[in-house]
């Protein structure tokens, strides 16, 4: 190895200490400045799953900023939370119709094809259904109903 060869390569790792020295400190960083019990998880919208104590749904972080940008008058901020809040049913009950669909769908697709198989077909179908969705696009998989 050349002179040259070397001081690239030390100097490859030396970088790569520093960066990895910076990441380490900011996260150990980080995680001291944020007092124990006040860190917010994740916000997903509300069709995600129940909101935790102190967290905000999207909604009334959108009516928040658009209050500020536009300085919405009390009336008008109560009519627009109320909007917000019927365009979020929708949204959830037009989700459960979908997956609704989508199971009933995959249970003909699934009955469609058992009635091409011989029996012996059939239970290995079953078994390969049971291994779950392993990049072939369908199958139970953990948690899903039979």
């Amino acid at each position: 190895m050349t002179s040259d060869n070397r001081q690239r390569t030390w100097f490859a790792v030396f970088v790569l200490t520093v960066f990895c020295t910076g990441l380490a400190s900011g996260i150990f960083i980080g995680r001291r400045m944020t007092p124990p019990g006040t860190a917010q998880g994740p916000q997903f919208p509300p069709f995600f799953g129940a909101f935790g104590p102190g967290i905000l749904s999207p909604g009334a972080l959108m009516l928040d900023r658009l209050t500020e940008a536009i300085q919405l008058t009390p009336d008008q901020r109560q009519r627009l939370d109320g909007v917000l809040k019927a365009s979020r049913e929708r949204v959830v009950t037009e989700q459960q119709g979908v997956r609704t669909r989508f199971e009933a769908d995959q249970r003909r697709l699934r009955d469609e094809i058992r009635a091409i198989l011989t029996p012996e077909q059939q239970v290995r179908f079953e078994q390969w259904l049971e291994q779950g969705p392993r990049g072939r696009g369908f199958g139970r998989g953990p948690g899903r109903p039979k």
